[in-house]
């Protein structure tokens, strides 16, 4: 006696993955899953669909180095930057607050310089911030306090997203971009275009863009990057694995992710947030 096998119905879901289509460019493209609404059971055996994807299932560590050695002399105050306050808490709590709603399983180095970690500490009572950080002595410039954060972190493998912590209006979207950019690519550095004009000459100002951050690559080829000296060159961690010979992708940033420089960046970026 045969039996007949019962039908299996489909339903279609559409996804979207960074594709690589050459140096230092992604681009979005759509595929399709197709998901079994039940199986089949024919002569008393159950026949399962498996369904691989190429999305890797294996859950990377994540890792953001938020760098806080600024010691407000541009700034203009007695008061580093990164502690000012900016719509009722200190500007670099706004960073870690939202690295840390985008992954809460995610490991948050704050560099600070030793000087400041003490006040750092008693700011952090004051205000009853309580997200999991780790705090890491900075170095003489960006480049060596963000090389004793990654020395920092025992791992290899995973992704590390390097992030101004005088930038506090990065937004998940951002971050999200950022990552998955480099889950693709192998690096993630967030631009705009540029839209102020230099100068009195006349610039193609569409060939332009300001770098961002947080920068995000994978933890193995940036360590690998900053195993070098110093060098006046290094504007960024870009920069740095730039110098090793490797090209970086670049992906959208966000208009809204401006710098605290002066005084007068605070105030815009408190119209910015009560928007």
């Amino acid at each position: 006696m045969h039996h007949k096998p019962k039908t299996i119905f489909f339903t279609l879901k559409n996804y979207t993955y960074w594709k690589p289509i050459r140096k230092g460019l992604c681009e979005k493209v759509p595929f399709l899953f197709l998901y079994p609404l039940h199986v089949t059971i024919c002569r008393n055996k159950l026949f399962l669909l498996i369904l691989y994807s190429n999305k890797n299932e294996t859950t990377m560590n994540r890792y953001a180095v938020i760098v806080a050695g600024g010691t407000g002399s541009r700034f203009g105050s007695t008061l580093p930057k990164q502690f000012v306050p900016l719509n009722g808490e200190p500007v670099l709590m706004h960073s870690v607050r939202t690295f840390h709603a985008y992954d809460p399983t995610m490991e948050i180095i704050v560099v600070l310089p030793n000087e400041y970690q003490t006040l750092w500490n008693d700011i952090c009572k004051q205000y009853q911030f309580t997200i999991p950080h780790r705090i890491v002595v900075g170095g003489e410039n960006r480049f060596e306090s963000v090389k004793n954060a990654l020395y920092s972190i025992k791992e290899t493998e995973g992704f590390v997203a390097v992030h101004d912590g005088a930038r506090p209006l990065i937004d998940r979207q951002t971050i999200s971009d950022g990552f998955g950019t480099a889950e693709r690519c192998g690096s993630a550095i967030p631009v705009i275009p540029v839209t102020d004009r230099q100068g009195s000459h006349t610039i193609n100002r569409d060939s332009l863009v300001a770098v961002q951050t947080p920068q995000v690559f994978k933890l193995a080829l940036l360590k690998e990057a900053y195993n070098t000296a110093f060098s006046p060159m290094f504007t960024d961690d870009a920069s740095v694995v730039e110098y090793r010979g490797t090209d970086v992708t670049l992906y959208k940033g966000n208009v809204r992710n401006l710098k605290i420089t002066h005084p007068d960046d605070i105030k815009i970026a408190e119209i910015i947030l009560k928007k």
